[in-house]
């Protein structure tokens, strides 16, 4: 999620999914960022708001909006914030 628009987004490309749409916070934004060449204050302020609009609170209301939805799949950044059992082998997430 690149922003806390999140319900806009699942609206408007629903009509285009054929598998699922995959829902989790950045990894190790402000590091990548930094490897990237992108560390200035501007950049790294931007990116901890992002961060910061991305809270547990809202985390756990996008999940009551759309726990019920069957092509909505939650990455492990939501999975550990909500308390969804994760897979402890990879590729068994479905």
């Amino acid at each position: 999620m690149l922003d806390d628009k999140t319900d806009i987004l699942i609206k408007k490309v629903m009509p285009y999914v054929t598998d699922a749409i995959w829902l989790g916070k950045g990894n190790q934004m402000i590091a990548r960022l930094k490897m990237n060449g992108h560390g200035d204050e501007e950049t790294m302020e931007r990116a901890q708001l992002l961060m910061d609009s991305l809270s547990d609170s809202y985390l756990l209301d996008l999940y009551a909006r759309h726990k019920r939805n069957p092509w909505i799949k939650w990455k492990d950044s939501v999975k550990k914030v909500i308390g969804i059992e994760r897979p402890i082998e990879s590729g068994l997430d479905i």
